[in-house]
């Protein structure tokens, strides 16, 4: 027989309360007592006559999920989790796993409250989920089923059911139903995830999406979306399909000449004002589309064709809007070269045009080279109001153009911008 125990001890900073009293013979021990925090009950056992056996058991009733992540990581981080466990697992090498966990008010971060529970079996080499349930108030909207190895290597066959969900049951700022099917098969050969996933009227953090489709399948080594469409009424319509070598969970890229094509078309200019503050309203007819692929260096634009027209905006503070805005250009191996860039505000307009030096003071946006941007006003200037250096309601006459030449040159790279050329301000009153 022998005991242990612990007297005002700590793991991690955190009190830690062990008791532990087992008896035996020369061919086995059994626990009498294992106890953690007087709140998780443990048995063991094990005995070597006529053969070796073992057991183990854990149970534990509405535990404080963050109190025992405290344990293992740092204290800000587990004070992010809420909610309590139940566990009653027991496992016997002779009858196998058994076990249920279940959690009440489960929350991490922001996100609201949930209840999960699973039921599972099997052994050591392989366990076996009968159901794996996530809901909220007795709604059911997650459930997963299937089986996973472990010996001698991990093995997956594992599908799933999003039920429509309402997002805002899960996530603050988020709204719209979610419809979803997943499958995930993992063996020595393959390695598969399959998604088919349908949502509605949805509000993500201010992207609205009216209606969204996706079918798509990964593979060790390749993305492939058999079918992707969004769309917002009266804003925008998008689409994707093909394949690409890059693994979304891995981050790993596998260089192919298969190519993802994405395409676009909408009122540009009033989706992209709705995530800045930059700009009042706005208001375009845009298309684009790309055919994405990946290199030896990565994600690459393989060709390219954006067109928007009709551009107009408003700016904070500004007595003028920018109208006649027309921006074309074409992509080929991750070059960009305008074609057309211009816009009005007031009588004068603004005109932008591109050259590549292929040199270190191109301009460069992630893959997309922009090489330098050549800038110049028409000799009408363009009116604009300068907040706190100008009257309220006054405006000045600007013009840009080059210093000795027609343009006013912007070069790279973009952590040190060089701008050579002339920013000329009159018939404009100032304050000081």
């Amino acid at each position: 027989e022998f005991q242990i125990s612990t007297t005002n001890a700590k793991y991690n900073y955190n009190p830690f309360e062990l008791k532990l009293n087992a008896t035996g013979t020369k061919t086995g021990l059994q626990t009498t007592e294992f106890t953690i925090n007087e709140e998780i009950y443990s048995t063991a056992w094990f005995a070597l006559k006529p053969d070796f056996e073992y057991g183990v058991g854990i149970q534990a009733k509405n535990i404080r999920i963050k109190e025992y992540l405290k344990y293992f990581m740092h204290h800000y981080t587990a004070n992010e989790f809420g909610g309590k466990a139940t566990i009653d697992v027991d496992y016997d090498s002779h009858k196998g796993l058994a076990g249920n966990l279940k959690s009440d008010k489960f929350r991490f971060g922001t996100m609201n409250e949930i209840d999960a529970n699973t039921t599972f079996s099997g052994n050591l080499d392989e366990v076996r989920f009968r159901d794996f349930n996530i809901g909220k108030e007795g709604k059911t909207f997650f459930q997963l089923r299937g089986d996973f190895g472990v010996f001698p290597e991990f093995t997956f066959d594992l599908s799933a059911d999003v039920l429509q969900m309402d997002l805002q049951d899960v996530l603050p700022g988020y709204s719209g139903r979610v419809n979803s099917g997943i499958s995930y098969f993992k063996d020595e050969e393959h390695n598969l995830l399959m998604l088919s996933l349908k949502g509605d009227d949805l509000n993500l953090n201010g992207l609205k999406v009216d209606s969204v489709r996706v079918d798509a399948a990964q593979t060790e080594t390749e993305l492939e979306v058999l079918k992707f469409t969004a769309s917002a009424k009266k804003l925008y319509e998008m689409s994707a399909g093909g394949k690409i070598g890059y693994n979304f969970f891995s981050d790993e890229k596998s260089p192919s000449d298969d190519t993802l094509k994405v395409n676009f078309s909408g009122d540009l200019l009033k989706f992209l004002s709705g995530y800045t503050s930059m700009i009042d309203e706005a208001r375009s007819s845009a298309t684009l589309s790309l055919d994405l692929g990946m290199g030896e260096e990565g994600l690459s634009v393989t060709s390219g064709n954006f067109y928007l027209k009709k551009g107009e905006m408003t700016f904070p503070g500004q007595i003028e809007k920018a109208d006649k805005i027309y921006v074309k250009f074409k992509i080929e191996d991750n070059v960009l070269n305008f074609t057309k860039f211009k816009g009005r505000m007031g009588e004068g307009r603004v005109y932008v045009t591109n050259k590549h030096d292929n040199d270190d003071k191109d301009l460069k946006l992630g893959m997309l080279n922009l090489g330098k941007l050549y800038v110049h006003t028409n000799e009408n200037g363009l009116l604009f109001h300068m907040p706190w250096y100008m009257p309220v309601g006054s405006v000045a006459k600007v013009l840009i153009k080059g210093r000795n030449t027609d343009d006013l040159v912007v070069s790279g790279p973009f952590e040190d911008l060089h701008i050579v050329g002339d920013v000329v301000a009159s018939n404009g009153d100032a304050i000081y």
